[in-house]
């Protein structure tokens, strides 16, 4: 169970003055009552600002280790959540990167690994391209930083954003025109020599937003399977509202003094449903938008062709396409960042694709699914990639070879008119009003929550966990408290049922939709490097 977040700073490390010390102690208390390992992040987009100097000596990083440490017994935590971002790369924008970043994040987790002991788990959060070199570019053997970490998350995410040139995907399975993508990330991390079964493959569920030139989609020159993207298109300069209820525009400061405004353009999944521009079931676009599926990423988009906005994220079917991935590969499992935007179908295709059942019956009305989820969390469950080869996670040994998590909605289905045969770019729409799923879940901000919320919440996660733990032989679900307010390929065929073969590649029929806000106002405004980089995941 992680709790998001702790900063850096000129000396160390501290908690932000925005959460408080009650929050911690409910969230250690509710943690250790349903036997899940309660683990602090150290870090983040907005708290990375102080890694280079922290590491860059021996003595600084001893010390480093031993505030973590003390913080960890002073609360309980079992673990830290290293999430630099990034080793020599900027970030946020003043940081302060050095050539030798990567270097002395080697050093700092094998200093940490020393402090800490065996039984302290160590993780780290970790972009889709790898840790740099002196040189600025990945380092080719990240084999070492195995023997330290318990395992890594890959931020498999913001691969586009208000930072790109042009709109384009948030978080696709191809590179196709992106020139990273899920399939990338996993073979750039496992070449470097890093092992699979220490992977978690990250899962978005927010939105990014775009204000397009034209009401015309076009498409990329570069193709997969004979499908042309229709994500990439020219853009304005101005980044359209994201959910109405929470992004309220107005202007902001980020931590390097850097001021911005206008919208953040971020939608989660139960808003895109309960603001009227998806159907509760996911298949159709409504209020004027259009539902599309691009095959050459395995992602859906909405599109308004009169506001001309366009809305990326993930939904059902790409996540089951990309935990079926995970597994496929042998990895360790899935996190998403964070679960405050799914919906209950979103996290059955999950579990279905990783083989748990796609719910589990629960006794109380508070934990009617199978799954675990706060309004502001990131849920990882992880497995080892074979029975033979356990991994064990505090009190629970992991022996399953799949991942999931979810999160408690009931969710409200209606019929809607969709596109039923698969082609390179399917659309759907729908007219009239959306029922929306209806949340069961209890807030987790550390900003403003209540006692009897954090109660409520881990009361819905401890049941769900035990259903998880008895599916999986015992799979670990782990939550994280965030402060922040904030298609598969056809080879150009159709093919005659579900899960056929067409050239090699299997056909699946897309749908729609899930997706999330994820920070402050002017979160969008930044952005600083993507367009050399890309592809680098913040979590803030």
């Amino acid at each position: 169970m992680y709790y998001f977040v702790t900063v850096t700073t000129a000396t160390g490390m501290e908690l932000p003055s925005d959460q408080s010390t009650e929050d911690i102690k409910s969230f250690i208390k509710l943690a250790k009552a349903n036997n899940v390992t309660p683990i602090f992040t150290l870090g983040g987009w907005t708290g990375s600002q102080y890694f280079s100097s922290l590491a860059a000596s021996a003595s600084s990083r001893t010390k480093l280790a031993k505030q973590l440490l003390a913080f960890a017994n002073k609360y309980g935590f079992e673990g830290v959540d290293v999430d630099w971002e990034y080793p020599d790369a900027d970030g946020v924008g003043c940081n302060s990167p050095t050539t030798s970043d990567s270097a002395n994040f080697l050093l700092l987790l094998k200093e940490l690994r020393n402090v800490f002991g065996k039984s302290m788990k160590l993780t780290s959060a970790v972009s889709m391209t790898g840790f740099l070199g002196a040189d600025g570019n990945p380092l080719s053997d990240v084999s070492e930083f195995a023997s330290y970490l318990d395992f890594i998350q890959i931020m498999a995410y913001d691969v586009s954003g208000t930072w790109s040139a042009t709109s384009g995907p948030l978080a696709p399975l191809h590179a196709c025109s992106s020139g990273v993508g899920v399939d990338t990330a996993i073979t750039s991390w496992t070449g470097a020599g890093f092992p699979a079964s220490q992977i978690l493959l990250g899962l978005p569920a927010y939105t990014t937003s775009f204000t397009l030139s034209s009401s015309q989609l076009t498409k990329s020159t570069t193709s997969i399977g004979g499908c042309n993207s229709q994500l990439y298109n020219a853009k304005t300069g101005t980044t359209p509202q994201g959910d109405p209820a929470t992004d309220l525009g107005g202007s902001s400061t980020d931590i390097c003094g850097n001021e911005s405004s206008g919208y953040s353009g971020q939608w989660q999944m139960k808003g895109l449903i309960s603001g009227g521009i998806l159907s509760a079931d996911e298949q159709s676009g409504a209020g004027g938008f259009t539902r599309y599926w691009d095959e050459c990423l395995s992602t859906p988009f909405l599109f308004n062709s009169e506001s001309k906005v366009l809305i990326s994220y993930d939904d059902s079917e790409s996540v089951k396409i990309k935990s079926e991935f995970a597994k496929e590969k042998g990895l360790a499992g899935v996190m998403v960042f964070d679960t405050q935007g799914y919906t209950e179908g979103v996290y059955s295709a999950m579990r279905e694709a990783l083989g748990f059942s796609a719910s589990a019956s629960s006794s109380s009305s508070s934990s009617s699914s199978s799954e675990a989820s706060t309004s502001t969390s990131k849920a990882v469950v992880k497995s080892t990639a074979t029975a033979s080869k356990t991994k064990t996670a505090s009190t629970t040994t992991i022996t399953s070879s799949h991942t999931a998590v979810a999160t408690h909605t009931t969710a409200a289905a209606s019929s809607s008119n969709s596109s039923s045969s698969p082609a390179c770019h399917k659309s759907s729409s729908s007219l009239g009003a959306n029922s929306g799923s209806t949340p069961l879940v209890a807030k987790l901000s550390p900003s403003s929550p209540s006692s009897s919320s954090l109660t409520s919440a881990a009361a819905s996660a401890s049941a769900s966990l035990t259903a998880d733990a008895a599916a999986a032989g015992s799979a670990a679900v782990s939550i994280l408290c965030t402060s922040s307010s904030t298609w598969s390929l056809c080879a150009g065929k159709e093919c005659t049922k579900m899960g056929e073969v067409a050239d090699g590649t299997r056909c699946e029929e897309g749908e729609i939709v899930w997706a999330r806000r994820r920070e402050r106002r002017g979160r969008a405004a930044r952005g600083h490097g993507r367009e050399k980089r890309g592809g680098h995941g913040r979590r803030v």
